[in-house]
Parts: C-alpha cells; structure tokens; sequence
C-alpha cells in the first residue's frame, strides 16, 4: 500500500469511527435526552475530523452524521424526510453550520500552511543574506589580499628607484619587476569591471573571424612572468591547421589568460601545464591541463562561480577573487560556446575545456587588442637611518617581492638572504642566523605560521625577530602571528620608514604585534 493510500484510509476511517462512535453514544443517552438537541454531538464528531483529518474526511462526517440523526434520532426512526416539518429545518441548519465549520477549518489550514512556508521562505533568505554576508566579507579580504601583493613590490621598487648612484641593470631589473606587477594590477582590475559590467547587462563584444592560435600565443605571453616565477613547464601543442573563430579578440585572449593564470595559481612550483587545440567539425576545442591540486567532484558544479576558490584552506594559498573562471564561463556563452572542467579528485590535477564555434579561415584577420590603464604615482616617504640590526632573511614565495625588497634593505646596509618557501627559510635561518626575518604569511605548501613555528623550535641564537610581512591584516591574524612565535605583524604594502623603525626599535625575545 503505497503512503498516500495509506494516509486516506486513516484520515477517513477515523470519520467513519467517530461517526459511530458518536451515534452509539446518541443512542445510549437517547432515554434522557430523548429527541432534545439531537445534532450537538455529531457537530463534535465533525469538529474532531475536520481537525485530524482535513475537510474531505470532515464532510464525510457530516454527512453521515446527517443520515445517522435521520435514521436513529429524529422520529419516526428509520425515515429520512418523515416526521416534524421542525426536525428537518433543524437537520437542514445543523448540515449549514457544519459546512461552514469546515470551510472554516480549511481556511485556517491553508492559513497555517502559508505562513510556515512564509517561516521556511525567511528562514532561507536569512540564510542567503548571511552566506552572502560572508562571502562579501572574504571577497573584500581577499580582494585587498591581492591589491597588497602588487602594491608591496610597487612602493617597494619605487623607493629603490628614488635611490641615488643605482647601477643601470638593477634599475631595470626593478621596473621590470614594478612592470609585472603593473599588469597583474590591470588584469585584477579589467576583471573587477568586466563582472560588474556583465552583472549590469552591459559588457558587449566586437566580433571578428580570427585565428584561436595567435590568441593562445597572445595569452602565453601575458602570464609568461607568473609561469616562469613558479618555474611551470608550459607547453602549446600549436596544431598546423589555421583554428577559425568568430569572436571578440580582446575577450578571448582573456578566457585563455584567465585559464592559464588560474592553472598557474593551483599547480605546485615546477609543474606540468599543457595547452591542446583540437578542431572538430563544427567546433574548435580548446584544452588547458595541468597536473596541480585538482578540483574534488562535489566543487566542479560550482567552480565557475562568482567569488568561487578552488581552495579555500586556511592557509590560503593560491587563493585568488574566485571571478576568473567565472568571467570564462560568461565570455565563453556569450561567443556561443561552453565550458567545462573535469578532474580525477585533488591531487591529480584539472582539465578545462572550451568550445568554441568554429568560422570560416578565409575570413580570417590578426587580432590587434591592446591593454590599456591609469595609474597614480604612489608616495614615498623619506628613509629613515636609525640603528639596525644587520643581518635579514627574507621568506616570500613571491620572487619579485622579495628581490626587491632584499635590493632595497641591501642599499640601506644591510646583510641580506631570500627564500621562497617555508623549508628553505627555516634552513636559510639556521645557517644564516639573521637578526630580523621578513617573513610572507600566505605560501604554497607551508605557510609562514608553521614556518614560524618551526623556527622558533630551532631555539636559533642570538634570538631573530620575526615579522610577519603579509596581505592579511585582520585581528585573527595578527592573533595567529603571535600564537606562531611571530613578534611583529606589518601589512603590506608596507612603509620601509615603518619596517626601518620597527626593526631599530624592537626588544628581540619580546613578542609583541604591531
């Protein structure tokens, strides 16, 4: 018996026993009530069914209630329109006030009904306001987390630009550093503004027959200076064929440079990332393959997803706003395509795909997007030349911030040594036994907590300084600084005059966050 049969039969068995049982109570005081209100039982008998069962069982009491009061009640028994012509305007008022007793218990259910589904409605919309509460608040940390770490190496290279008697090839090395983190800048900023423009309606496209090759090559020069700080091994299997599509130049060097930073960000230093074109007969697909952390099944659904992380740990490595795949998959429809992802689990890397629809070669012209962008100047106050200690090791996996920075404290005097992940810094501090380590919070793998922690369980003498130089600058994580044996938190971008005053002035063995 299947449960809606089931829960008919109890609904309306339970009219029918009621119904019984209130004609035999009838019956039963019939000698003392005689024919005196013979309905105001059989009104409980509806009542009670109309309450535990709902309107159709409560109907079915009535009317047996009707036919029970004319048959064994109402005199002569056994007649149903026989009798006191009052007898019958009494049965026909007491069938008028049940009907309107049980509209108005179904009017009261469906009442109750809506407003639960009103509770369950709030209930869920509180629930979205508060997910969307805290997504935007990640958002914003994140976002000033990634604005941080071109910022740091731009205040830092230009107070080392502002250096008098600089050798010419340090010069340039740093505004080749200060360039790359220009355009890291432009890409988080282009992005920023193409979501808001997609969200309003308003982003177009300027469509042309071009070829998917020079857009691939175009895109591999644009992260080339992130693929090669990671020191990935890339590789595009440029097919000989001409890949014709109708598209927007400048939006597609956009999907595959988003692609292609994104497999950059989530596979290991000195990892695998192969790029493949395929033609098919009405389609051009476009495959991106790496062999980083991978994406769990349960997360590929969503990792197209606005303000999305495929790796939200926390340690926080490689994360980024989670809006550039988000903006592939938007480019990608609008240009009549799909795309995908697929992987095996975590750890066993990621495939993206794109589709795309393939044109006509002879229709085919170069695609010539140019970037553009306005920058301030950032200011620089003067340097400070206070007391120092004189040995610092700087710990961040990003090269180009800590070449400049250890340029720049070389300049003011300092002895100074780099590393880039959390293993080298804690060999590099027992070997160097540095006054002050500069340390970033956010690496791959080990990250500068537990980098901390473990220098410090090297009981290191004389005693280092360690301080934090990191994106995050939230009361937690200066808390966690602390916890980790860190002794000072500074949130880049940071201010050489403050870094200057903090390493002259602080107390080494005090533990104290700034």
């Amino acid at each position: 018996m299947s449960p809606w049969v089931k829960d008919a039969v109890c609904r309306y068995g339970f009219a029918i026993a009621s119904t019984v049982a209130v004609t035999w109570v009838r019956i039963f005081l019939s000698v003392s009530l005689e024919d005196r209100v013979p309905f105001a039982l059989y009104y409980v008998s509806v009542l009670l069914t109309a309450w535990v069962g709902g309107s159709g069982p409560a109907v079915l009491a009535l009317v047996m209630g009707i036919f029970a009061t004319a048959l064994w009640v109402i005199p002569p028994e056994g007649s149903l329109l026989g009798g006191d012509p009052a007898h019958l305007v009494a049965l026909f008022v007491y069938g008028l006030v049940g009907v309107v007793a049980i509209v108005l218990f179904r009017r009261n259910d469906e009442e109750h009904a809506l407003s639960q589904q009103h509770a369950r409605n709030c209930d869920a919309m509180s629930k979205q306001l508060s997910d969307s509460d805290r997504r935007k608040d990640e958002f914003l940390a994140l976002l000033a987390h990634e604005l941080r770490n071109p910022l740091a190496t731009l205040r830092t290279g230009i107070e080392y630009m502002e250096r008098p008697n600089l050798e010419s090839h340090k010069r340039r090395e740093v505004r080749r550093s200060m360039r790359r983190q220009l355009e890291q800048l432009v890409l988080i900023v282009e992005d920023l503004l193409d979501v808001s423009r997609y969200l309003r309606g308003g982003l177009t496209l300027k469509r042309e027959v071009i070829d998917l090759r020079d857009v691939i090559d175009r895109a591999i020069e644009m992260v080339r200076p992130q693929i090669d700080s990671n020191e990935h091994d890339l590789k595009f299997s440029r097919p000989a064929f001409p890949a014709a599509v109708n598209g927007d130049p400048l939006r597609l060097i956009q999907v595959v440079t988003n692609l292609l930073s994104n497999a950059a960000k989530y596979t290991p230093r000195q990892g695998r990332i192969r790029i493949f074109l395929d033609s098919e007969p009405t389609e051009m697909v476009l495959h991106v393959v790496d062999n980083g952390i991978g994406v769990a099944l349960e997360s590929q659904n969503a990792i197209f997803e606005l303000f999305t992380q495929a790796n939200a740990s926390s340690t926080r490595e490689s994360q980024g706003l989670g809006i550039g795949l988000a903006l592939v998959k938007q480019l990608v429809e609008m240009h009549g395509g799909q795309a995908a992802v697929s992987s095996e689990g975590p750890g066993r890397g990621s495939r993206f795909t794109v589709r795309l629809p393939a044109a006509d070669p002879a229709l085919m012209t170069e695609p010539t997007p140019e970037l553009s962008g306005v920058f301030a100047a950032l200011p620089s106050p003067p340097p400070t030349d206070r007391g120092r200690p004189t040995r610092v090791l700087v710990v961040d996996d990003n090269v180009d911030a800590a070449r400049t920075l250890a340029s720049l404290l070389k300049l003011d005097g300092y002895a100074v040594r780099a590393a880039h992940d959390g293993c080298s810094g804690i060999e590099q501090a027992c070997a160097f036994k540095p006054d002050v380590i500069l340390l970033d919070i956010g690496m791959p793998g080990m990250d500068g907590y537990e980098t901390a922690r473990r220098i410090r369980a090297q009981r290191i003498d004389p005693r280092p300084t360690i301080v934090a130089v990191t994106g995050w600058g939230s009361d937690r994580d200066r808390a966690q600084s602390q916890a980790a044996g860190i002794d000072i938190h500074l949130v880049k971008p940071i201010d050489m005059a403050e870094l200057n005053r903090a390493m002259a002035t602080v107390d080494r063995g005090a533990a104290e966050c700034v």
